[in-house]
């Protein structure tokens, strides 16, 4: 789905933070869109910004991680934050399936937003857990979504080999779980033969090559821009919780 998204920017709190108001749809085309306008916010000397949601339709991997992004750079630049108002139920539900509501600030008004972000200094932030590199359980319990996040921004392409070696442990321990032994099968093959067989669904597998195709060392990056290796880090961060999301409900054994 991909449509266009209006965006409105007033003053708030007697010019101490920012509205911005949403009406449309968050996804890949529109995304740049939406980090342009919180960057010119940034720019004017407003480190603290209120959401509003009310008017979004639609949202996927990409919005989902350009809102992880966004709120840790408010956060982590001057000491501010961000906060959502007024998640429509549908949107709420992808955040908590995905995890990303252990990562954002949902507030029911503006009101309760200043307050949330007035606090604490930096405003809300998500769960601590260790970045190191060789601490497995960035990969096997909970904690790996906050992590994880923070690493996007952090060591974005630290982030991007963890997602790929999420993948290369619960793929074949699914493939080996429901179809037979995955010995001598990329992660192409391995996500053609769960499909074939109805074990992912179509979304998931989706996700899956996504994120194996992002997290691959040396190709290309999509975006031509600076940062072009954190926005892609970002997206599998995303894309990854999703998929966590999935076979934490339905395979427990093949991610623990």
């Amino acid at each position: 789905m991909a449509g266009n998204l209006d965006i409105r920017i007033s003053s708030i709190d007697d010019g101490r933070a920012a509205l911005v108001e949403l009406n449309g749809v968050l996804d890949a085309a529109t995304s740049p869109r939406f980090e342009e306008a919180l960057d010119r916010v940034r720019a004017q000397g407003c480190q603290r910004v209120v959401v509003d949601f009310v008017g979004v339709r639609y949202v996927n991997s990409t919005g989902l991680g350009m809102l992880v992004k966004q709120a840790d750079t408010f956060r982590t630049t001057g000491g501010g934050g961000m906060a959502l108002i007024r998640v429509p139920g549908k949107v709420q539900i992808i955040m908590e399936m995905s995890g990303l509501s252990q990562l954002l600030a949902v507030c029911e008004g503006v009101p309760d937003a200043l307050a949330a972000l007035s606090g604490s200094p930096g405003g809300p932030r998500p769960a601590e857990a260790s970045p190191a590199d060789s601490d497995p359980a960035l990969t096997s319990t909970g904690r790996w979504r906050s992590a994880a996040a923070r690493l996007a921004a952090e060591d974005p392409e630290l982030a991007l080999r963890r997602c790929r070696h999420a993948l290369e442990r619960v793929l074949p321990a699914l493939y080996r779980k429901t179809v037979g032994d995955p010995s001598g099968r990329d992660v192409s093959a391995l996500l053609a033969g769960l499909g074939e067989r109805r074990v992912m669904p179509r979304k998931a597998a989706a996700l899956a090559y996504t994120t194996w195709e992002l997290s691959q060392p040396g190709t290309a990056p999509i975006y031509a821009a600076e940062d072009s290796v954190r926005r892609e880090a970002y997206i599998a961060v995303a894309a990854m919780t999703v998929l966590q999301a999935w076979f934490k409900q339905q395979h427990p054994d093949c991610w623990a």
